[in-house]
């Protein structure tokens, strides 16, 4: 048995238009028409069509079942065209008062391709209520702008293959930002005087970059343009220019702002004595903030000489 057709609509005309227009030809035509001039009519399901696909006897095997398919074009005659072709139109629906959809999926579950394209490796579902699951080895929007629900739409990045580039161009995530934000600086036997007054921190300056990672360097402070939790440790060697039995304070600062949960002091009991100190916590970042190093000299005005320092920071959190 080749073929069973339950019903076939087509329209044929075979022979000669000439000049004449033809507006519409149909194949089939589906309509409801409800001309109700009575009072309290309700009607509670109204189709134009319905197609129902049934097999109900046994042991019959379906290699390819379809409740509806529209199948390829056959090739055109020598002379003819077309301008604009669909394989399905749907026009807007405007007389719904609750709900208007043109297509309506009425179930989806977990891994069911609503659907489909090419073959089963790119689909759409819906998972759950109100997400939309899209399955593909890459997802390629092309237009020029993307945009999202109050937002005003970013002009889209250059062609690319890294989601992570995309992701940036377009905001999602902060732009030629690594996934990790790293930095710091040293001084490594430098004799750096730093000129102090009694009880008043003093920046530390002649310090070197190490490497960056989401932040930039300028002596003697670290900018940050990403904000976050930061850990910071820091360490420090050196010696008193003059004087004796001082107590020398340090501390990180953002912006001008000494954390006072990072800070160490010590005691030089001699001149040219050398002591050393560490400390370490963990700062609030606010975007742009900078970090410093500063030193002050409890009680007297005498200079400290830095011969040793590092100060690092790592973005730990949100």
């Amino acid at each position: 048995m080749y073929a069973l057709v339950g019903g076939k609509f087509a329209t044929n005309y075979t022979g000669s238009f000439n000049s004449t227009a033809v507006t519409q030809m149909y194949g089939g035509l589906f309509e409801t028409y409800i001309d109700q001039t009575g009072t309290g009519a309700t009607v509670g399901v109204s189709f134009a069509g319905f197609f129902d696909h049934k097999i109900p006897g046994t042991n019959v095997t379906v290699t390819d079942s379809y409740d509806v398919r529209i199948g390829a074009d056959s090739a055109l005659g020598a002379g003819s065209s077309i301008t604009n072709e669909y394989g399905l139109g749907i026009a807007e629906r405007t007389n719904g008062g609750t709900i208007k959809n043109g297509i309506f999926l009425e179930s989806a579950t977990a891994g069911y391709k609503a659907i489909a394209i090419r073959d089963q490796n790119a689909w759409i579902g819906s998972s759950a209520a109100a997400r939309i699951d899209i399955g593909a080895t890459e997802f390629l929007v092309q237009s020029t702008k993307l945009g999202f629900y109050n937002t005003a739409p970013v002009v889209r990045p250059a062609a690319t293959l890294d989601a992570n580039d995309a992701l940036q161009a377009v905001g999602l995530i902060p732009a030629a930002s690594p996934t990790v934000y790293y930095g710091g600086f040293y001084q490594d036997d430098t004799a750096t005087t730093i000129a102090l007054t009694s009880d008043v921190y003093a920046n530390i300056t002649g310090n070197t970059t190490m490497t960056l990672a989401g932040m930039t360097f300028s002596d003697p402070s670290l900018t940050l343009p990403n904000a976050g939790k930061y850990l910071v440790n820091w360490s420090i060697s050196g010696r008193l220019a003059a004087g004796a039995n001082h107590e020398i304070e340090a501390v990180v600062v953002v912006n001008t702002t000494q954390q006072v949960q990072t800070s160490a002091h010590f005691k030089v009991a001699n001149t040219n004595d050398n002591v050393s100190m560490g400390g370490t916590g963990i700062l609030t970042i606010a975007a742009n903030d900078t970090v410093g190093l500063q030193l002050k000299n409890e009680g007297s005005g005498d200079d400290f000489v830095v011969e040793h320092l590092n100060l690092t920071l790592v973005r730990v959190g949100d």
